[in-house]
């Protein structure tokens, strides 16, 4: 590879910053489905005080 095709340190900071954010994103993203499936099993295991009022319908895709 010649010496001009090779990526600066700026560019090579911005990727590296870049790929840090979607790091950060990705890890928010896990947490909030953890907390919400932390909820929803604590929802099942309470159980739910109205019942059902009809069947699930399946869907139309």
């Amino acid at each position: 590879m010649a010496k001009q095709d090779m990526p600066s340190n700026a560019d090579r900071r911005a990727t590296a910053q870049g790929i840090l954010a979607m790091c950060r994103e990705v890890r928010a993203d896990v947490a909030r489905i953890e907390h919400e499936a932390e909820a929803l099993l604590a929802s099942l295991e309470a159980g739910h005080e109205d019942p059902v009022k009809a069947p699930v319908q399946p869907s139309q895709d």
